[in-house]
């Protein structure tokens, strides 16, 4: 037999997606590194190319078309299925349809062979397969050599849709150190709380993709909804941050993630539920020292701290810093947790001053509270001493005869909690009580000196601060 002169395949046609065609049927074709979806033939979906002539000695009387598949794994491709016998070929232009693409293995890829079946023209009674001794006269569309398969050879096979795995969240709250990473895998966020502004800042979810079909391009997608009424909040893309943002203020969100390829493949959606704390702790009593300095050594309060709906704080963290005259004695000291929400700092044997009790709560969702309660020990009495004529010119003369025209003066100091109140005596008898409306660090008393009593006249002053028991 003369042997064929076989020209290359040609794909006549562009290829373009076929309306008529879901996600998960789509055939793609490549070619030269460029893939396309394989159009619409008849019912489905194929492609149309034009074979090659044969040399002027020879008639064509059938043209064989088979599909050749290589599976996952394997290196060389095998006949699939029947072949499609074209006899009498009037045209060498095919339109070569795929059929049902359910038949078609996930990641497995796959070629259009052709044999010709001629006649000599010198002897029409026979019947050869030409070429028939390379390959058995199979030749290859859309190779340079269409004996050789080649990764840029013409190929065709069904989307893969994309593979998604979630491993976990990671989020940021602060704490007492600072602001600070928590990473959950998704079967522990039953018992996880996040904290209110979480989803603003953004929630990190780390996940992988992965899909066979190395030429797609993917987006991984999530989807937010109310936890409690399945109402939609927001649909969005992950940027390259992979956070979920969104600015809604629902306790329970369902969050779903799926990854979508460009031909429209899905991967199976993964679903999780962010429990979301909205509300922040808050001491709602203590201590009340009626805005008076406390007389003792022990600095005392006990707090009464709510978290969501009025329940008592049994959970998170809850510490205690003490400052005194604006410096800083104590910091961040753990308090244990309590069932009631009540907590106690009663720190003894403490110096004279204004205190500063300072808690830093934060709630089961790191939502964080400051609350500061002022507080004054005073246990240093006031200081007094009467001021002479030398001092103040209205001042009377003390140990001499006084002059009823001048005033007795007292000045006196507490620089702590000032002073609240002058008890008067004269001779063991009271005459006189001064109380303070506002209560200043420093004050003079005045009294009159006597015009009705002579001689020797003893004055007795008790001055007192504003500090209580």
């Amino acid at each position: 037999m003369k042997k064929m002169i076989v020209l290359t395949g040609i794909i006549a046609a562009l290829l373009c997606l076929s309306t008529t065609v879901y996600a998960d049927d789509i055939v793609k074709v490549g070619l030269n590194g460029e893939v396309k979806a394989a159009k619409a033939v008849g019912s489905g979906s194929g492609i149309t190319f034009t074979l090659p002539d044969i040399a002027n000695n020879y008639l064509i009387d059938t043209i064989e078309l088979a599909i050749f598949e290589k599976r996952e794994n394997e290196a060389n491709y095998k006949k699939f299925g029947e072949s499609k016998m074209v006899e009498n070929p009037t045209s060498l232009n095919i339109s070569f349809g795929f059929g049902d693409a359910s038949k078609y293995k996930p990641k497995a890829k796959y070629k259009i062979a052709y044999r010709y079946y001629v006649k000599p023209i010198d002897d029409l009674s026979k019947i050869l397969i030409a070429g028939e001794n390379i390959k058995e006269g199979w030749r290859l569309v859309g190779e340079i050599n269409p004996t050789v398969q080649t990764e840029q050879g013409f190929v065709f096979y069904k989307n893969t849709n994309p593979a998604l795995f979630v491993d976990r969240i990671t989020f940021e709250a602060e704490t007492i150190s600072g602001a600070t990473t928590f990473s959950y895998p998704l079967n522990q966020l039953e018992s996880v709380y996040l904290p209110s502004d979480a989803l603003q800042k953004g929630v990190k979810v780390d996940y992988t993709t992965d899909d066979f079909d190395s030429d797609d391009s993917l987006d991984t997608w999530y989807q937010l909804f109310d936890g409690k009424t399945g109402e939609h909040i927001y649909t969005g893309i992950f940027d390259s941050s992979n956070k979920i943002y969104s600015s809604t203020n629902v306790e329970l969100v369902r969050v779903i993630i799926f990854a979508k390829d460009n031909w429209g493949g899905g991967s199976e959606e993964t679903s999780f539920m962010l429990l979301i704390d909205n509300e922040s702790p808050e001491a709602i009593s203590e201590f009340n020292d009626m805005g008076r300095a406390l007389r003792g050594r022990n600095l005392y309060s006990r707090f009464t701290i709510t978290d969501s709906q009025n329940e008592a704080l049994s959970s998170g963290e809850v510490y205690y810093s003490i400052k005194r005259d604006d410096v800083m004695t104590l910091q961040n000291v753990r308090m244990p947790n309590h069932a009631d929400g009540i907590y106690t700092v009663d720190l003894p044997n403490q110096q004279d001053g204004e205190y500063e009790i300072i808690l830093t709560i934060f709630d089961k969702g790191h939502n964080k509270t400051t609350h500061i309660l002022k507080q004054t020990l005073d246990n240093t009495a006031p200081t007094a001493h009467f001021l002479t004529p030398t001092e103040n010119p209205l001042a009377t003369e003390y140990f001499t005869w006084a002059n009823q025209s001048k005033k007795i003066l007292i000045s006196t100091s507490d620089s702590i909690s000032g002073i609240k109140r002058c008890h008067a005596y004269r001779n063991s008898s009271w005459f006189s009580t001064t109380s303070m409306g506002t209560i200043p660090r420093e004050y003079i008393f005045s009294f009159d000196v006597t015009n009705t009593l002579t001689g020797k006249i003893m004055h007795y002053f008790y001055i007192y601060d504003n500090a209580c028991t």
